[in-house]
């Protein structure tokens, strides 16, 4: 029986009598989301329920329309740079215009590739005990200083 004759793909064929009520190509047993088409059956954060229906795609216990990397989990909502986009999910974090996989210091906004008080620094040769300018004969200038805390 289907008194209110839904009809959620819009196939002619009651939800009551449709094995795919969502016409995505899984059987309604199969479906993760049975009422939003979703062939791919994508889970992200595995908990059962389809992508397409999940209010929490990532998992990180905050609803995908308030969460500021919804693919990425990040239950704290970090964001450095405050432009929105999630630190989880921004490719440069503190917004200096380098990108992370290439920031010194990627939760500090610094100049590209150079060391400032943002980040703490010694120096290689300080370290072993080497003189300043019996270094810099052996080491080029863009080895001389590296970041050790950020």
């Amino acid at each position: 029986a289907n008194p209110d004759q839904v009809d959620t793909d819009g196939n002619g064929q009651g939800d009551a009598c449709d094995g795919d009520v969502d016409g995505d190509g899984v059987a309604n047993a199969d479906d993760n989301c049975l009422e939003e088409p979703n062939p791919g059956q994508n889970d992200l954060d595995g908990d059962g329920e389809g992508d397409a229906c999940d209010p929490d795609v990532d998992g990180d216990s905050v609803a995908n329309a308030d969460d500021n990397c919804p693919i990425d989990a990040n239950p704290a909502q970090a964001d450095i740079d405050g432009d929105g986009a999630g630190d989880a999910c921004d490719d440069d974090a503190d917004g200096d215009g380098v990108a992370n996989v290439d920031d010194n210091c990627p939760a500090n906004a610094n100049a590209p590739k150079r060391v400032t008080s943002s980040c703490s620094t010694t120096s290689p040769s300080t370290e072993r005990g080497i003189s300043r300018r019996k270094r810099s004969a052996f080491q080029p200038p863009s080895r001389r200083r590296i970041p050790t805390a950020c």
